[in-house]
């Protein structure tokens, strides 16, 4: 339970960093960062919502682990949901911060093939 919290923080601030990456090279475009200061804050909600349903799906907690030990769960079918909804979101904002870079460089005055270069490296993001 500690390792699956650290790794939806580790997963959060990861996307965090990228999306600072990205404001850094975005420049003066209010629209382009507004988006991007959405993703943001959208990505620390879903991600840090995610963790009290994890811990309060059963009661004692190490039930989670121990079926034997006496207690209820009755979060795991929230979990459950909340899980798939938080991976979903995961890999749609994953996907669009892959491709947003692909749209603000696209405008930017250099050859063709240093253009479509930088693309693809930020495109990566997708795998």
């Amino acid at each position: 339970m500690i390792f699956t919290t650290f790794s939806i923080l580790a997963i959060a601030f990861g996307k965090m960093a990228v999306i600072q990456f990205i404001l850094q090279l975005e420049g003066t475009n209010r629209n382009g960062k507004r988006i991007l200061y959405f993703c943001a804050a959208s990505n620390c909600i879903v991600s840090f919502i995610f963790i009290p349903v994890l811990w309060a799906q059963c009661s004692p907690v190490n039930k989670i682990w121990n079926p034997s030990i006496a207690g209820a769960c009755y979060g795991r079918e929230t979990y459950t949901a909340f899980a798939y909804f938080q991976g979903s979101f995961g890999a749609t904002l994953d996907t669009a911060l892959a491709l947003y870079p692909a749209i603000m460089l696209w405008h930017l005055q250099v050859k063709l093939h240093v253009k479509l270069g930088l693309i693809i490296l930020f495109g990566f993001g997708i795998l």
